[in-house]
């Protein structure tokens, strides 16, 4: 089936079977030199009902609309480009604003050929966005195979009054919704951006790519691996990540961690099965957390400090570090399994003195963790007494003492025990 320019077709209801492919595009309008004076689009819109075919090919100034119903395609879905190098801005368009959308791959052309998702739902095998546009503002998407953003290059085409060659960069935007997909894979220069809603990942790369999330949740449970310059830009809140995997640098540069202003956790699988590029160093920017673990920001691998191996974190590496001299600094791991700077000297203890409630006396002391502390006790500076051991197990020993009544004046403090 065939609509063409200043051609369109609605379907509200009922049930339009095509026994083939059905092929939407428009006309152009160019008297003899390479300017086009005016053009006819062809659209089918889809407001209800079920429609299916074989194929379905979206070409130079073609539209597809759809608000509801449900479209099954049994083949591809192709926004195609266009083959006349002075109309690549008439690329084919889908709009899907509700309803069902089934597709085996859906293959958006490199230039402006564009998918804009407003609601409804996808479900495809694959989608592959070779310098090419998809937006979700809304609605969810189920990709069982595997979503790759890639750039393209075109040669002379003709735009705003001039041949030009281009270097077109693939994109998804995600400002709300759900994806969930089984392979994300962004090559080359490409980005995914999420500014809110949910991803489910199972396994992710980027390979001189992007992946910029400033809100939402993202929750990858396979393998991350990051290759060349990969950049990951982690928004506040809560992610949560599968194994690491680095790969060797390229040319621009090492692989890349961007924390947010904002507080956030990470947390990575254990990953010290895996066998990373001698070549590779990740470095971590703007990390403002505790040097003594649980602070404002956290990098979490595993569950203890066996989750990296010593080989791997002499391959992290943070830029710098809130709190601390100008670095950069080498990572280490905790027994809770969270990576922070390593100053390359014990950290100091400190002792501060949290709300005092209940007429007990409450301090807090920070030190090592995995170390034991011994608690002594004096009411002269003079003399100290032993009163109590305490393990710090993540960064931060509470104590109260109650006993406070019979002892008007009371010193407090604690010694590193070997």
């Amino acid at each position: 089936m065939l609509i063409t320019g200043n051609s369109r077709m609605d379907q509200a209801g009922g049930v339009h079977v095509i026994d083939g492919n059905l092929s939407v595009h428009g006309w152009l309008y160019y008297p003899g030199h390479p300017v086009v004076n005016e053009w006819r689009r062809g659209d089918y819109r889809l407001c209800d009902g079920t429609l299916s075919m074989h194929n379905l090919n979206v070409g130079l100034a073609g539209n597809v609309i759809q608000s509801g119903g449900t479209n099954q395609v049994a083949g591809n879905l192709t926004l195609a480009r266009a083959s006349y190098a002075f109309a690549y801005y008439l690329n084919g368009y889908y709009g899907l604003d509700g309803g069902l959308l089934m597709a085996s791959n859906i293959f958006v052309s490199p230039g402006p050929a564009r998918f804009f998702q407003n609601g409804g739902r996808v479900v495809a095998s694959n989608i592959s966005l070779p310098g090419a546009a998809f937006h979700q503002a809304n609605g969810s998407n189920q990709v069982t195979g595997g979503i790759t953003i890639s750039s393209f290059r075109i040669p002379d085409y003709y735009y705003h009054g001039a041949y030009q060659s281009g270097d077109f960069t693939g994109s998804y935007q995600m400002d709300d919704g759900l994806l969930m997909v089984s392979n994300l894979v962004i090559l080359e220069r490409a980005q995914f951006s999420q500014n809110d809603g949910q991803v489910l990942a199972s396994n992710m790369q980027l390979i001189d790519a992007r992946f910029k999330q400033t809100g939402g949740n993202l929750t990858q449970s396979g393998l991350l691996t990051l290759d060349g310059h990969a950049t990951l830009m982690i928004a506040a809140g809560k992610q949560h990540f599968g194994q690491l995997q680095l790969g060797a640098p390229s040319t621009n540069g090492p692989p890349y961690l961007q924390l947010p202003a904002g507080p956030c956790v990470l947390r990575f699988a254990d990953s010290s099965s895996l066998t990373w590029s001698t070549q590779a160093v990740l470095h971590i920017g703007y990390w403002s957390g505790s040097p003594y673990g649980g602070g404002n920001q956290r990098i979490i691998f595993g569950t203890n400090s066996a989750a990296l191996t010593a080989q791997q974190l002499s391959q992290i590496l943070f830029l710098g570090a809130a709190g601390l001299p100008l670095g950069p600094y080498y990572a280490r791991i905790l027994p809770t399994g969270e990576i922070v700077p390593d100053t390359g000297a014990p950290l100091p203890l400190v002792m501060g003195l949290p709300n005092q409630t209940n007429g007990a006396m409450q301090f807090a002391i920070r030190g090592e963790i995995g170390c034991r502390y011994a608690i002594e006790v004096s009411t002269n500076l003079l003399h100290w007494a032993w009163w109590t051991n305490q393990l710090n197990t993540d960064g931060m020993l509470f104590i109260s003492d109650c006993s406070m009544t019979n002892n008007p004046v009371r010193f407090y403090r604690a010694v590193l025990l070997p």
